[in-house]
Formats: C-alpha cells, sequence, structure tokens
C-alpha cells in the first residue's frame, strides 16, 4: 500500500503544470506552432480591362501614320481580357482572349474599329509577381479593313491579393490584309505595337 501510494503521488506530480523556478523544481518545455507561410497561385480562371497605348505602322517600310499621312499614327484605347492559368510550381502557362477598340480613322475615309487577340502565355513567377512571355494570331476589323496578323511580347503582373493582379505588358503586331492598295493604303501590310497597363481578378 505504501508502495501504491508513493507511485500516484509522482504520478501526480508530473502532471501538474508547475513553473520554472518554482519550489517544486519542475521546468515546463512550451510548445510554440508557428502559421504556415501563405503561398500565393496564380491558378485559375481570371478577367480583368487594360487600357492601352497603340502605335500604327503602315506598309513594308514601316511609315508612320501622322496627321499628314493617312491618319493618327498613335493612339489611346481600351478593352477587356480573359484568361485561364495553370500553376506547375514557378511556371505559368495559360490562354488569354484580349480584345480591344481602336478609335483610328483614315483620310480615305476608313476607320479602324478594333482587334481581338488569343494569346498562348508562358512565365515565370516570383512569389507575387509574374513575368510572362505571350504570342498568338489577331484579327483586325473595321469599315473596309479585313486584317489578320500575329502578336508578341511580353509583360509583368503583381499580386495584390489572392484575387486582385495588376501589370504591364507590351506586345508587337504584324499584320497583313490591310485594305485594298491606293494612294492613301499603298500597301496592305503593317504593324504596330501596344503597351498596356492592366488590372484583373480572379475567381
Amino acid at each position: 500500500m505504501a508502495l501504491a501510494a508513493g507511485l500516484a503521488a509522482c504520478a501526480m506530480g508530473l502532471s501538474a503544470p508547475v513553473h520554472a523556478g518554482s519550489a517544486d523544481g519542475v521546468l515546463i518545455i512550451e510548445r510554440i506552432i508557428e502559421a504556415p507561410t501563405p503561398r500565393f497561385t496564380w491558378e485559375g480562371m481570371y478577367a480583368g480591362a487594360q487600357i492601352n497605348w497603340f502605335n500604327f505602322l503602315q506598309g513594308a517600310q514601316g511609315r508612320s501614320l501622322s496627321s499628314a499621312a493617312n491618319g493618327a499614327g498613335t493612339a489611346l484605347n481600351a478593352g477587356v481580357h480573359f484568361g485561364v492559368r495553370g500553376d506547375t510550381g514557378p511556371f505559368i502557362i495559360g490562354l488569354e482572349i484580349d480584345a480591344n477598340a481602336i478609335p483610328f480613322r483614315l483620310q480615305n475615309g476608313q476607320t479602324v474599329d478594333g482587334h481581338v487577340l488569343a494569346k498562348a502565355k508562358f512565365g515565370v513567377e516570383f512569389g507575387r509577381l509574374l513575368a510572362t512571355a505571350s504570342f498568338g494570331p489577331g484579327a483586325y476589323f473595321g469599315s473596309g479593313i479585313d486584317a489578320t496578323g500575329l502578336a508578341y511580347g511580353g509583360g509583368v503582373d503583381y499580386m495584390i491579393n489572392d484575387k486582385f493582379t495588376v501589370g504591364v505588358e507590351y506586345l508587337n503586331h504584324k499584320m497583313s490584309g490591310w485594305g485594298a492598295p491606293s494612294a492613301f493604303v499603298p500597301d496592305p501590310r503593317a504593324e504596330g505595337s501596344t503597351i498596356s497597363l492592366r488590372a484583373g481578378y480572379r475567381f
């Protein structure tokens, strides 16, 4: 009975919490659990809008359009985009549809109303930053204009939080079939470039 009482007393002493430095001399070891570091993911569907600075060059010689030639050579335009991304660690792959309105009017009466791009996007993520390269076909349309082309370039996006992003993108445009050859449009080939400020929302 004495042995049993001694064992019971030892068990009670081990289970009772005692602060370090107390008379019993028992040291308490505290376990600190740290919250896991959040990982930002770029995966999923997203949509957004952009404002573009569009520069148009007409013909094989890259002659810039101006008020003295065929129309305005540069203009602001705006559009929307929709896409989906896959996240495979540091690498990102995706597809994006990009539609924009272009307020161009040529001196021969033709108007350039807009363009639609289908871009494949490849990128590398650095936490909240995503650097991307883009390329894909484009359709350019307006009154008396039915052109096709290829757009390619790159950009950087920044993740404000897990839903909203902002970024900038630069694209080159190579186009053909830009109207019938005439005194105003001597060469149906054209090229252009856009610098876009973008904002997006990830679903």
